[in-house]
């Protein structure tokens, strides 16, 4: 039987939303199934320098096939020991093949405010005059959903779990403003009046609604906290739509990609979070950490990834930005 105290040592990395050290992923971690031969994913438009910025949703620490990063240089909070950044993350699939300059300063544990002061303005945050931008962010604030998934997924006390979900909602129903700040200096630091794309990734959502395995949560938490991700989605959503119509700047797209779109543009008729979210069981999670089987628990107790996208999760989320850079059209030579 899982032991509550193992449940919180697993969870504590959760959405990277913790800034405390945790075990990185090792080589002796047992590993999930076999990932899916992939086709790089194809961008039409001719960029020259990319940065991608955002909290572990960006970073990729759920990668059970993905090694580290080298860090990205820039100056971090004291607290952050790590930034847990893999090559499985969807930045680095979206650019690989590419013959781009690829700035990855994505940071798991990062808040909003912690992506525009470190990533963005910080002197050291290496923000050069990039042609695109992509981020995930909201996340993390305030750690809403640590505590959702901290009190939730497993069931134990009914009334955690409904006081963690009322606080995310409350967090959620005022980020709009913190958002639309570190999006608008994602498009605006040292843009030298080229054209610029910034790529606003949602999140996606965790379970499988109508899936049934055991030990999972019931159906109505599963609604629950689905709608909770679907809300700050829907904040992200908006802030690109405000940015677009209100506060416009020629020569910018400032776009939304939702990673929950299964009609993402891609020929793999596998690029959907769909049939490989939470309480089902498939060959191939497209999140790390649920027990689906023994490989998946070991990570889920000793590691950073659990509740977070595998590399085949990471791959829907970069066709889904490849998806919305489709619709732009080319850039002049």
């Amino acid at each position: 039987m899982i032991q509550v105290g193992t449940l919180i040592i697993a969870t504590l990395g959760i959405l990277g939303l913790s800034h405390q050290a945790l075990a990185a992923p090792s080589a002796e971690v047992a590993q999930g199934p076999t990932l899916v031969a992939r086709a790089p994913i194809d961008i039409k438009r001719k960029y020259k320098r990319y940065v991608a910025l955002g909290d572990s949703y960006s970073a990729g620490p759920g990668n059970e096939a993905g090694g580290e990063i080298k860090d990205a240089g820039i100056k971090h909070p004291p607290e952050v020991t790590n930034c847990y950044v893999t090559d499985g993350g969807w930045p680095n699939q979206l650019q690989t093949g590419k013959n781009w300059q690829f700035q990855f300063s994505a940071c798991t544990g990062y808040n909003t405010t912690d992506i525009k002061k470190y990533q963005i303005d910080g002197a050291a945050s290496k923000f050069e005059n990039p042609d695109l931008v992509t981020l995930t962010l909201g996340g993390n604030n305030k750690e809403a959903f640590l505590n959702v998934v901290l009190k939730c997924p497993y069931g134990v006390l009914p009334k955690p779990c409904t006081e963690a979900i009322n606080a995310a909602r409350e967090t959620i129903e005022g980020i709009g403003p913190e958002i639309q700040q570190t999006v608008l200096a994602a498009r605006d630091k040292n843009r030298n009046g080229g054209p610029r794309t910034v790529v606003v990734m949602g999140y996606p959502t965790f379970y499988q609604e109508d899936g049934r395995i055991i030990d999972c949560i019931s159906p109505a938490r599963r609604e629950e906290i689905n709608a909770l991700v679907t809300s700050l989605n829907e904040k992200l959503k908006g802030v690109t739509e405000t940015i677009n119509g209100e506060d416009s700047d020629e020569g910018v797209d400032v776009l939304f990609a939702d990673p929950n779109n299964p009609k993402i543009g891609n020929p793999d008729e596998d690029a959907s979070f769909d049939n490989h979210r939470f309480c089902e069981r498939k060959e191939r999670a497209f999140f790390a950490g649920w027990p689906d089987s023994s490989r998946y628990l070991f990570r889920a107790a000793f590691t950073i990834g659990v509740f977070h996208p595998t590399k085949d999760g990471h791959y829907v989320m970069a066709a889904a930005a490849q998806n919305q850079i489709a619709t732009l059209d080319p850039l002049p030579e």
